[in-house]
């Protein structure tokens, strides 16, 4: 037992004033009590105020503690699925044993992550494994310092740690060492998970790079628990190159096989295998990715008639060009990685996947990938590219300002509030996406525009009259008002619409019609002829099947607009956008003109460019470069950086509708070769000599930069499946030698991102892609042994009752014994107010 205090400067000063009042006091007393009395009143007094000084000073008095805790930590991994049973009987039979009446328990489960299964109780008699964490990693680190800090701090410790030992991330040596320093008792139940009949592709070695075409050498490594006969297959993306008998012993056994590379960013092989006996066939297969030392491979985004021509331009730079349609690309960042560069052909926004988006600003922002966005009638604002974080990574803005030539435009949207548009489809009332298409056709005008919003069934009422859009939050509000009931007559809304338009001092004249009904079948010649005649245009939407769209097709041609159906109401804020786009007049710019390089100059100003016939309106962005702007002052080509990549702009198309003149022109595949080039110049691996091997979910690197300079760094970021990017720790083992190990912690896809930096700048950067095809639960241990804990505690068997485990290391608790002594400094007191008076 040991007694400790805190001194503080104000307990000093007290003690001292009462120190000097009980001198003063004895000195007045000492004559005037007999001595025996005032003998008596002294030592009261002295023990009256010894005690408040103590009590003042905290002190403690240090003693063993009286409980112990002991948490279970048990590994729910999958290689211990078909333990759960057995350890649960354990732990229960722990609880009914000789548990004592103040100990505590708690149940954790781990795989991946630690979770609790049970809190700390005195009352704990029996549980069920009932949690989930992810079993497809062992995570045993992580669960060692969970618990290390989820102990109550005065108890006694015992940690009863039940495992196969099978971690595949983090490092239990590391969390093991710590806790003899936190007096942690450890016992370990490790769990023996024997063979069950399993043949393993551990897997496929690759060389660092190939050339397209020639031959490479793939070294395939098997586990085997049994000798036996199988198969193995090789697979070029989805073209089998291979297929082969193979035999295997009980072990590892590695085998070679040639094959030629081909590909398109990179040659992706697939091994699997098939063997009789093997009762787990989910670690059959291992893919590896071996880059081609070419010119990097670009992905072109688009519809076949819009990435024809830039096909043929890309092949002839020495480009590969891999196409694809915009509902085929990949929204993995691992699989946007493997492209020096993206190109998006007039491609609407609303036809690229979720993830797209989020992953090319990764390929672009964080990994150098150049990116190039091709005009036409579906990109840009058209193409509903406003607001968007595609918007956000280009070099211009969707919407054109300052440009006072266009004309204003008078917008008409004749929307049927029929009583079926109180109908739901896809959750949400008809009506109220409408309002939501008639809001967004308001934000896409500019302010010397007109709108109107005429809201039409068996009657007709202008829910926003007619004029200019300046009150925004007002517009809002009317069209919030707008209410659904009775039938649906077309006709009297588009005459009350042409009589509208007529009368309106607009350069531009255009209407909207959306129903989901039937209208009257005929009497529209009269309204068609005043349409024509007073320059107005008309674009009809039909929705729904119940919509005649016979009608809207007929009106819209003869309207001299553009016919719509959809049966997914979801469609029409789309639609409606775009419409007013294309009726505006000023973001599909069809007229014939010659670029000009902007302000004279610039690295295309020293050559004659072709005509264009058109192009696609935006306004240029500060701190981007406007190389090529149109005669109107509009951006044609305009670049900027984006993070590591750079980002170009061409506002006309390449399909050849406005830019006929330039895929006929000699000196094409010398302009887009400079824009290419420009792009895609940092995304050259030449001079970084990288080599990736990969055992299960373990991941080695080696790069060797040539050229290294003093001070230069290598970084190397590590692009998951799902999540954000993570800079992963490299060493430097020699000049320009660095190595690093590190672990994949999800199935898929990985793409690994390599930069040498100096001065601030990117000197040289790389791709390499790894993959892991399944939970590393099934691919055995790691290269070491499983973890042998009996250095760090006891190892107990099914048999033993952990309670009666010694504990070598004991908790002591300072308590405070402030109570004591204020109980005993006023009995002291007490005992001197009676001698006072009674003696």
């Amino acid at each position: 037992m040991g007694c400790e205090g805190g001194v503080r400067a104000a307990v000093i000063i007290a003690c001292a004033l009462a120190g000097g009042y009980f001198v003063c006091q004895g000195l007045r007393l000492r004559g005037a009590y007999p001595r025996k009395k005032f003998l008596a009143w002294a030592l009261l007094k002295a023990a009256t105020l010894s005690c408040l000084v103590l009590a003042a000073w905290g002190l403690r008095v240090t003693l063993p503690a009286a409980g112990t805790t002991t948490i279970f930590l048990v590994d729910r991994s999958l290689s211990m699925e078909e333990k759960a049973g057995e350890i649960e009987g354990f732990i229960n039979r722990q609880l009914r044993g000789n548990k004592g009446g103040r100990d505590r328990v708690a149940v954790v489960s781990f795989a991946r992550e630690p979770m609790v299964e049970r809190p700390v109780s005195r009352d704990l008699r029996e549980i069920r494994l009932e949690a989930a964490p992810d079993p497809n990693f062992t995570d045993i680190q992580k669960a060692l310092e969970f618990c290390r800090e989820y102990f109550p701090r005065e108890d006694n410790k015992r940690l009863v740690l039940i495992t196969d030992g099978r971690e595949n991330l983090g490092n239990a040596d590391q969390a093991l060492r710590s806790l003899a320093d936190r007096g942690i008792n450890l016992a370990v139940l490790p769990v023996i998970t024997p063979s069950s009949g399993d043949v393993r592709l551990l897997s496929l070695k690759a060389p660092a790079g190939a050339r397209r075409g020639n031959g490479i050498t793939l070294g395939a490594e098997l586990y085997s628990d049994y000798d036996t006969r199988g198969t193995f297959r090789l697979y070029n993306g989805t073209v089998k190159v291979l297929e082969q008998p193979v035999t295997v012993k009980a072990g590892n056994n590695t085998f070679s096989f040639g094959v030629a590379a081909a590909g398109e960013a990179g040659t992706v092989f697939r091994g699997e295998i098939s063997f009789a006996g093997d009762r787990n066939p989910r670690n059959d297969f291992f893919t590896v990715t071996v880059p081609l030392q070419d010119s990097p491979a670009v992905l072109v985004i688009g519809e076949r008639e819009d990435t024809a021509n830039i096909a043929r331009l890309l092949a002839s730079l020495g480009y590969a060009a891999v196409i694809r349609r915009p509902g085929e690309v990949p929204g993995e960042p691992g699989m946007l990685s493997a492209y020096g560069g993206i190109v998006l052909a007039n491609v609407r926004y609303r036809d690229l996947p979720q993830g797209f988006e989020a992953a090319l600003r990764n390929a672009v922002e964080e990994q150098g990938a150049g990116l190039l966005a091709v005009g036409g009638d579906s990109a840009f604002g058209p193409g509903g590219y406003e607001n968007t974080l595609l918007e956000q990574m280009l070099p211009v803005r969707c919407r054109m300002k300052g440009n006072e030539k266009v004309p204003d435009t008078g917008l008409v949207l004749a929307v049927d509030c029929s009583g079926s548009m109180n109908d739901r489809s896809g959750g949400a009332r008809k009506i109220e996406i409408v309002k939501e298409a008639a809001v967004k056709s308001m934000e896409a005008l500019d302010e010397n525009d007109r709108l109107g919003v005429l809201a039409f069934s068996d009657r007709q009422e202008w829910a926003v009259p007619f004029g200019p859009p300046d009150r925004k939050d007002d517009v809002r509000e009317r069209i919030g008002k707008l209410a659904p009931g009775g039938g649906t007559l077309i006709l009297p809304a588009l005459e009350k619409a042409v009589e509208t338009l007529e009368k309106a001092e607009v350069k531009v004249k255009h209407i909207i019609l959306l129903t989901d009904g039937q209208g009257e079948k005929e009497g529209y010649d009269g309204v068609v002829q005043r349409i024509r005649a007073g320059g107005i245009t008309l674009s009809a939407v039909a929705v729904g099947q119940d919509a005649d769209r016979q009608l809207i097709r007929a009106l819209a041609e003869k309207g001299g607009g553009r016919g719509y159906y959809t049966e997914h109401y979801r469609d029409i804020p789309e639609i409606f956008t775009r419409e007013t786009y294309l009726a505006t007049r000023k973001y599909l710019n069809s007229r014939e003109f010659v670029p000009r390089p902007a302000g004279g100059g610039g690295p295309y100003g020293g050559e004659a460019l072709p005509k264009l016939y058109g192009y696609t309106g935006t306004g240029i962005k500060d701190g981007a470069e406007l190389l090529l702007e149109s005669d109107s002052g509009d951006p044609v080509l305009a670049r900027w950086q984006y993070g590591l990549g750079r980002v170009a702009a061409w506002t006309p198309d390449l399909s050849g509708r406005w830019s006929r003149e330039w895929i006929r022109w000699s000196g094409l595949q010398s302009f887009f070769g400079r824009v290419l080039d420009d792009l895609l110049a940092v995304s050259d691996g030449e001079g970084l000599d990288i080599n990736v091997s990969q055992r299960g979910c373990r991941v080695r690197v080696s790069v060797s930069a040539s050229g290294y300079q003093r001070g230069q760094s290598l970084e190397l970021l590590l692009f998951p499946p799902s999540g954000e990017g993570k800079r992963v720790a490299l060493e430097q083992a020699g000049s320009g030698v660095f190595e690093g190990v590190f672990d994949l912690d999800q199935t898929g896809s990985h793409a690994l991102y390599f930069r040498l930096a100096g001065d601030g700048e990117i000197i040289r950067q790389a791709r390499r892609t790894v993959h892991l095809d399944y939970s590393p639960e099934f691919a055995g241990g790691r290269d070491q042994d499983v973890f042998l804990p009996a250095a760090f505690g006891q190892v107990v068997d099914w048999d033993a009752n952990v309670f009666d485990l010694p504990l070598e290391r004991k908790n002591a608790a300072a308590a405070p014994l402030g109570h004591v002594l204020l109980a005993l400094a006023l009995a002291a007191f007490a005992a001197e107010l009676w001698v006072r008076k009674m003696m």
